[in-house]
């Protein structure tokens, strides 16, 4: 997490990685099936995610937006293909006590 404070107000930017991982494997009928499926719940998280206002219900921060910040796709330690998302969340937290 990333914060700086401007005028008692906290602002913090969380990285959260979401990992979409398949492995067919060599007897598989439809290896590119696994393909299809990991990149679907990618595509998934996407919708649900980008460009989306969060609730953080009773931490006291305040998500502003969440944005789809990388995607890349890999291949893991153990051969397996990995879609990896990134997503950055700007979130603040108001820390002057109010005024009576």
């Amino acid at each position: 997490m990333n914060s700086s404070q401007t005028s008692g107000t906290n602002i913090a930017t969380v990285y959260m990685p979401l990992l979409a991982c398949y492995e067919p494997t060599p007897t598989a009928t439809a290896p590119k099936s696994y393909y299809k499926a990991a990149r679907d719940v990618a595509a998934a998280c996407e919708a649900a995610l980008h460009k989306v206002t969060l609730t953080l219900s009773s931490s006291g921060w305040t998500a502003i937006l969440c944005v789809k910040d990388s995607e890349q796709e890999r291949r893991g330690e153990e051969g397996q293909r990995v879609v990896e998302q990134t997503y950055k969340i700007i979130a603040y937290k108001d820390d002057v006590p109010p005024t009576p």
